[in-house]
């Protein structure tokens, strides 16, 4: 299997190592298992940039999609004016 570059991203590894599994598992037949869980399988640059971006990505959609979704709060109004209630 591709390994870690560094200390910090086996999270990022092992959520990239289940998701190809998922995808690529119940496609296999005899000739391509010989690309399948191998040094070879994939780059690991490819999971310490591209999976880092894509999850902030989607932190970001989420953050956004509740944001539009919420009304804003009387707390969100305080933080937002720069005041808060205790303060008084």
């Amino acid at each position: 299997l591709p390994q870690q570059e560094n200390w910090f991203d086996c999270g990022l590894f092992l959520l990239h190592y289940a998701e190809l599994f998922l995808e690529q598992a119940s496609n296999l037949s005899a000739t391509k298992y010989l690309d399948f869980l191998n040094e070879d399988w994939f780059f690991p640059a490819e999971v310490s940039l591209k999976k880092r971006d894509h999850i902030r990505k989607l932190i970001h959609r989420i953050v956004e999609d509740n944001a539009l979704n919420d009304p804003p709060t009387t707390r969100d109004k305080c933080y937002q004016s720069g005041t808060d209630e205790d303060d008084s």
